[in-house]
């Protein structure tokens, strides 16, 4: 197909459209991240940080996405159909995906019920060491010093120096935990 064919494909109504449409998303991010960046503008100053950083990049890229939309030109092997080409691998038997399928479930799924179980400040460490020594084989002295990060992250700076408020964990209804572990 040659280039000027390919650029005439993209003149069809239902590539158009697809074309509308990623400019619409492309407008309603750069609201959403706008917006949050306006938003955190009223932050305290060590609060608005991160908000203000995620928002911000947020919004560059949308726009830049939108730019490309709008004035740039489509690649060579560009088709105007908005698919993309993903290379499958087909040596890695279905047996194993099945298996790594089902380990990312179980993580995923154990973190979710410490979270509620345990609540955010204990179940994250706990999961971390857990994941690290189980599914990553990290050595013992890393593992120790990414949590010790970790407890510094979740008791010290989110929760004094940003005041971030954590939810109340199950089983602080069941028994009295000290304040600092909520």
């Amino acid at each position: 197909m040659t280039d000027a064919s390919k650029l005439d494909t993209l003149d069809r109504p239902e590539q158009r459209r697809l074309r509308i449409q990623d400019r619409v998303l492309n407008i309603g991010l750069i609201c959403l991240f706008g917006t949050a960046a306006i938003a955190a503008l009223d932050f305290s100053q060590a609060g608005k940080l991160f908000p203000l950083a995620v928002s911000l990049v947020g919004l560059f890229l949308s726009v830049l996405q939108l730019l490309f939309s709008l004035f740039g030109q489509p690649m060579a092997d560009d088709d105007g159909s908005g698919q993309i080409e993903i290379a499958a691998d087909l040596e890695t038997p279905p047996d194993l995906f099945r298996t790594r399928l089902i380990r990312f479930i179980f993580w995923v799924s154990a973190l979710f019920l410490g979270i509620w179980l345990l609540g955010f400040k204990i179940a994250v460490p706990l999961y971390m060491a857990a994941y690290l020594r189980v599914e990553a084989k990290a050595k013992l002295w890393l593992i120790v010093v990414l949590i010790v990060l970790t407890i510094y992250l979740l008791f010290y700076h989110f929760s004094r120096v940003l005041g971030v408020v954590w939810p109340e964990p199950l089983i602080a209804k069941i028994i009295n935990l000290p304040g600092f572990l909520m």
